[in-house]
C-alpha cells in the first residue's frame, strides 16, 4: 500500500523542520560559548588595562565610548553660562569617543555597563538555548517551552528597563569627572528609552502564556484519545 501525497509531504515537511531546528541549535550552541568565553576575556582586559592607567592625571591616555548627547556650537564656549545665548548648529545622540581623556573612573563605568549587559543578555540567550534544544529533541509541548519563552520576555522588559538607566547615571559620572564641554562642543547624558523594546518583552510574555495554554490543551487531548 502507497502513502498518499498528503502523507508524504507531511514527512518532507517534518524532515525539513527538524533540519532546521538542528541547524539553529547548533548556532545559538557556538554564540551561547562564544558569549561567555567573550564576557571572561572581556573581564579580564578591562580590569588589566584598568590597573595599568597611570595615577597621575596628567599622564593619562585613556580613550573610551560612550552613549551621549552632544552639541556643536558655532562659537567658543567660554562658561557654562552663555550656553544659553547661543544656538547650536548640531545636536543628537551618538555612541561618541572621547580619546586621550585622563579620567580613571570612565573606563571602569563604561566597560562595567557593557559586562553587566552582557551578563543579561547571556540569560535571554540561556532561555533561547534550551527552547531550541527542546525543540531539537521532538518536545514542542513541553512545559519548559513556555517558561522559557516567558523568561526571555521579562529579559527583554529588564534589559529595555537597566540599559536607559545605566547609560543616564554612567553619563552623569562620566560627564563629572571629564567636564560637560570643550571649546565648541556640550556632552550631556542620554535619555535613551526604547518603548518598542518594551513592547517586545511585553508581547513575549503574553505570548507565553497562549503557548503555555496550547499545551495544556495538547495534553488533555492527547489523554483523551
Amino acid at each position: 500500500m502507497q502513502d498518499s501525497p498528503t502523507s508524504e509531504s507531511s514527512t518532507l515537511n517534518e524532515q525539513s523542520y527538524l533540519r532546521l531546528t538542528n541547524i539553529v541549535t547548533k548556532f545559538i550552541n557556538f554564540i551561547w560559548y562564544f558569549t561567555i568565553c567573550s564576557l571572561i576575556f572581556w573581564c579580564i582586559f578591562m580590569v588589566l588595562n584598568g590597573l595599568s592607567i597611570p595615577e597621575a592625571p596628567q599622564d593619562r591616555h585613556t580613550d573610551i565610548t560612550f552613549l551621549l548627547n552632544f552639541k556643536v556650537y558655532p562659537e567658543p564656549i567660554t562658561s557654562a553660562e552663555n550656553l544659553g545665548n547661543m544656538s547650536e548648529l548640531i545636536k543628537g545622540e551618538a555612541d561618541i569617543k572621547l580619546s586621550n581623556t585622563q579620567s580613571y573612573s570612565a573606563w571602569f563605568i563604561s566597560n562595567g555597563i557593557m559586562m553587566i549587559m552582557g551578563v543579561i543578555g547571556l540569560f535571554g540567550l540561556m532561555y533561547i538555548r534550551k527552547l531550541f534544544i527542546n525543540l531539537n529533541d521532538k518536545r514542542p509541548f513541553a512545559d519548559e517551552n513556555a517558561n522559557c519563552i516567558r523568561k526571555f520576555g521579562i529579559v527583554v522588559v529588564v534589559w529595555n528597563i537597566v540599559y536607559p538607566i545605566l547609560v543616564y547615571l554612567g553619563g552623569m559620572a562620566i560627564l563629572s569627572d571629564i567636564g560637560e564641554h570643550s571649546e565648541y562642543i556640550h556632552l550631556t547624558p542620554a535619555v535613551s528609552t526604547n518603548l518598542y523594546g518594551l513592547f517586545m518583552g511585553l508581547s513575549i510574555i503574553v505570548l507565553a502564556q497562549v503557548i503555555k495554554e496550547a499545551a495544556i490543551l495538547q495534553k488533555e487531548q492527547s489523554l483523551t484519545i
